[in-house]
């Protein structure tokens, strides 16, 4: 029987990033403040990788300057309710 909370693997590339955590974080902010408007930065969340890469497409589509766009085609539909269609 599997214990019910997940384990985690921890590495020593994790606990380098650790220490690195406030660089990282300082290079990030300086891409967000330099972003032009013509090429912006957008953070999506990526929990899921399926699902970031929806929204990573979503996002591209709701910006993209064309003419017709059918919002209940290019709608997201959670995989649950296609399957269940």
């Amino acid at each position: 029987m599997n214990p019910p909370i997940k384990k985690w693997k921890y590495s020593n590339i994790d606990k380098k990033a650790l220490v690195l955590w406030k660089e990282y974080t300082k290079y990030k902010e300086a891409i967000f403040e330099n972003a032009q408007e013509h090429a912006p930065w957008k953070i999506i969340k990526a929990n899921r990788k399926t699902n970031a890469s929806i929204n990573a497409i979503e996002y591209i589509l709701k910006k993209a300057p064309y003419e017709v766009k059918d919002k209940e085609t290019i709608r997201h539909k959670s995989l649950r309710s296609i399957i269940n269609e």
